[in-house]
């Protein structure tokens, strides 16, 4: 039991700064720091406060990139406040846990027994049980404390890619409306053009029905792209924290090309694992339940000692003398409390090891997962969207030569559509894998794609139609 008492003794000094003097922004400055590591931008005022909603208004000035989108969503963001409230709700149980007890007072008096005066009785007592095992909670508030840093920090850092991968998305929203835009108006043209020689004569009922549908058709997949953007921005102010009144949001230009040179990768695997956010937080919620099974152990051998002192008046006479309290665990020795906080312990330990095999298999299939976009991307700007401009290009000599008719052209640049739309849905693949990685590296785990932002389909089937 020396062991107890010293470790007792340690930590009385921490518990009376710790129950009196943490701060109501405990953590926040450290979590504060570690978005700015991680992201590499500063993002003070997390949450809508007002300094934060002038800060991210600042930044709806100029036309969004990806970096900013991370930025407003973190600024605006209710998801980003209730982030901190993590910390907020683990600073308080941490002052429980480093409580000093209070002392116990009793004051009697007895009547009788042919005195002129009553009899007194008095006493005041500490718990001294509660004092020992505070050895053990003040460091297991702490590391709950440490573990609700690590929950709010992987909450703030999934906002911000989720930001990120809603951005990528519009862009490529608005690129698909853009080339089905331009589909349209070739077959607005080839349509006039039959027109024209179909109420001259010059072409038969057949030809004008021909480039009638396929101009409908079309204009069906310009309003199917439109409404998908329309969608996939309403998706975007949401996860940015913005009210629809607030939609006037420009985006930044068109989804980036291909680096040319892919980032060494190789220690990609053992990074994430070592700034994982979700195996250091199992790790710290595994170590505060070793310390409350410890605490619980104590208290099954030793429930409660009090010690204090007593003072009895007799007579008008004062007596006082030490006063010792002491539970006997005759009947419970509070198994129930040891199996808890044992079966807690065991399974933060399985969770701290799942979360480890997660992030290894994660990393893996997100690094096969990018490199086959990148391939698949290459090989639509290396093959075949050459192959297709040059059918276009051939077919457009023909159709002067007059050896191909108008339709057969239409086809052409409606097959020339479809592969950049298949283009376009590759690139922005490659730029979800790219951040679902940097997100690993961050030391957070993936959102769902419930949550970050998706529409309900990607860019291959936003309006366009189109087969591969």
């Amino acid at each position: 039991m020396a062991s107890n008492f010293e470790r007792s003794a340690r930590c009385f000094g921490a518990a009376l700064l710790l129950a009196a003097c943490v701060s109501s922004r405990a953590g926040y400055q450290e979590v504060h720091a570690q978005v700015r590591d991680r992201l590499g931008f500063d993002a003070q005022g997390l949450g809508g406060d007002a300094a934060a909603r002038e800060q991210a208004r600042r930044l709806l000035e100029a036309p969004l990139d990806a970096d900013r989108a991370a930025q407003v969503a973190l600024l605006r963001s209710p998801r980003a406040a209730l982030a901190l409230e993590i910390i907020e709700r683990a600073r308080a149980r941490a002052q429980s846990l480093g409580r000093i007890p209070n002392p116990d007072a009793e004051l009697g008096a007895r009547f009788g027994g042919g005195r002129s005066s009553p009899t007194l009785d008095a006493s005041v007592t500490l718990d001294l049980t509660s004092l020992i095992v505070l050895g053990y909670q003040v460091p297991a508030g702490r590391a709950e404390l440490a573990a609700s840093r690590a929950d709010a920090l992987d909450e703030l850092l999934a906002l911000a890619y989720t930001a990120r991968r809603a951005f990528f998305r519009q862009q490529a929203a608005e690129q698909t409306v853009e080339l089905e835009s331009n589909a349209l108006a070739a077959a607005d043209a080839a349509r006039e053009a039959t027109r024209a020689l179909h109420e001259a004569g010059n072409t038969t009922d057949l030809d004008w029905a021909q480039r009638e549908a396929a101009y409908l058709e079309a204009s069906v997949k310009v309003r199917s792209a439109k409404a998908a953007a329309s969608a996939q921005r309403e998706q975007l102010l949401g996860v940015l924290g913005l009210a629809a009144s607030e939609s006037k949001v420009r985006i930044g230009g068109p989804l980036q090309s291909l680096p040319e040179h892919e980032p060494d990768w190789s220690a990609a695997e053992r990074n994430a694992n070592e700034h994982s956010l979700a195996i250091a937080s199992a790790e710290q919620k595994r170590r505060a339940a070793e310390l409350r099974h410890d605490a619980a152990t104590v208290r099954s051998v030793l429930p409660h000692l009090g010690a204090g002192v007593g003072a009895e008046r007799e007579e008008n006479r004062w007596g006082t003398g030490p006063l010792v309290e002491l539970e006997l665990p005759l009947f419970y020795q509070g198994q129930a409390e040891r199996a808890s906080t044992l079966s807690d312990e065991r399974a933060f330990s399985a969770l701290r090891d799942q979360a480890a095999l997660d992030v290894h298999a994660t990393c893996r299939a997100v690094l096969e997962r990018l490199s086959a976009s990148r391939q698949r991307v290459l090989l639509y700007e290396q093959e075949l969207l050459p192959m297709r401009q040059r059918v276009l290009d051939e077919a457009l000599l023909q159709y002067n030569a007059m050896s191909m008719g108008v339709y057969q052209l239409l086809e052409m640049q409606r097959a020339l559509t479809a592969t950049q739309v298949a283009h376009l849905s590759a690139l922005l693949d490659y730029w979800l894998q790219r951040t679902d990685l940097e997100q690993l590296l961050a030391g957070s785990k993936l959102a769902t794609a419930a949550s970050d932002g998706a529409a309900p389909s990607e860019v291959s089937q936003m309006g366009t139609g189109h087969g591969h």
